[in-house]
């Protein structure tokens, strides 16, 4: 039971963190050029961020889907591009997605 709770818990961690470090860095005057999946660290994941001294011309969000991976024409992604899928791994067998979006700062 344990481990079907700490894998809810990886793919929404993973979210916060992510938000946290992109709106740290577009504060800064910098914009987000990629973002990678990095090595578990115990039950969570790294992910690896770039970025460049360039006001933020997009927004950017990362969610996640468990099971098999999503059309980048979705329903869910209306509105948005997908900027970038990184696999989720639960020993070494992909059991989801993690979606980066990106959706112009112009755009409704």
């Amino acid at each position: 039971m344990s481990a079907i709770t700490r894998l809810y818990n990886y793919p929404g961690h993973a979210v916060c963190i992510f938000d946290r470090i992109v709106r740290e860095q577009h504060s800064q005057g910098r914009r987000l050029r990629s973002v990678g999946k990095g090595h578990f660290l115990g039950t969570g994941v790294s992910l690896k961020f770039e970025f460049v001294d360039a006001p933020a011309d997009s927004e950017h969000q990362l969610t996640y889907f468990l099971g098999p991976r999503r059309d980048n024409s979705d329903g869910m992604f209306q509105g948005w591009q997908v900027f970038a899928v990184l696999p989720m791994r639960l020993f070494w067998i992909t059991i989801g997605y993690f979606y980066v979006l990106a959706r112009p700062k112009n755009a409704a």
